[in-house]
């Protein structure tokens, strides 16, 4: 188990790794570099977070999970309500049945594009969907381990107060469908059509610049 979430920390070995930010970081650059037309121009840092573990010794029953979450969007709007940009999203999650049954572990990172939007004028209730464009992964199934690909989409809807003018902390509550269409075992694929579906609360933190 601790072994498994120290590898949690990395999410993926290093060549998926390499191969999913070799996709995210000319994209993200060249979202950056995009010119600003006008004056109400600001952009929205957004770092999402949760831990959650379970032990119990009554049905010899063990369950932990990780998400972490990135958002940086681009506002262009006259109130800078309305956010848009590349999202990244990594999860790591292990469970075990009962004594003596196979652990189950599955690692996955989401790389998508996210709306962000503030419901009221103080920008304390919000909004976000994300369309998960590409989503790629390990997992281990009754001793079996796999590569997983696929996509999906995510929504969530949460409060925030600021602590200063430009730093905000929140939490939302998230509802995630990752669709898993390629299933990968050595070097044979198979076509398959799984979800993994969640309900999730998250800490964020949100940095502005106007």
């Amino acid at each position: 188990m601790c072994e498994f979430m120290k590898e949690s920390l990395l999410i993926l070995k290093w060549p998926r790794l390499k191969n999913s930010m070799a996709m995210i970081v000319p994209g993200l650059i060249a979202f950056l570099l995009l010119p600003i037309p006008g004056a109400f121009a600001a952009f929205c840092l957004q770092y999402s977070l949760l831990y959650h573990t379970w032990e119990d010794d009554v049905d010899q029953f063990s369950y932990s999970r990780m998400n972490n979450a990135f958002f940086v969007g681009a506002s262009f709007d006259r109130n800078n309500k309305l956010y848009i940009g590349p999202s990244y999203h990594m999860i790591a999650k292990t469970h075990q049945a009962g004594s003596g049954s196979t652990e189950s572990e599955v690692s996955l990172t989401a790389f998508g594009a996210s709306v962000l939007y503030f419901i009221d004028k103080e920008f304390r209730w919000k909004v976000q969907l994300t369309y998960d464009l590409a989503l790629s992964g390990t997992r281990t199934v009754d001793g079996t381990n796999e590569d997983i690909e696929g996509s999906g989409y995510e929504a969530g809807i949460g409060f925030q107060l600021p602590l200063s003018r430009s730093v905000w902390l929140g939490a939302t509550m998230n509802y995630h469908a990752f669709n898993i269409s390629e299933s990968k075992v050595d070097t044979t694929a198979t076509d398959v059509s799984e979800s993994y579906t969640a309900i999730v609360p998250m800490i964020n933190l949100n940095f502005f610049f106007r």
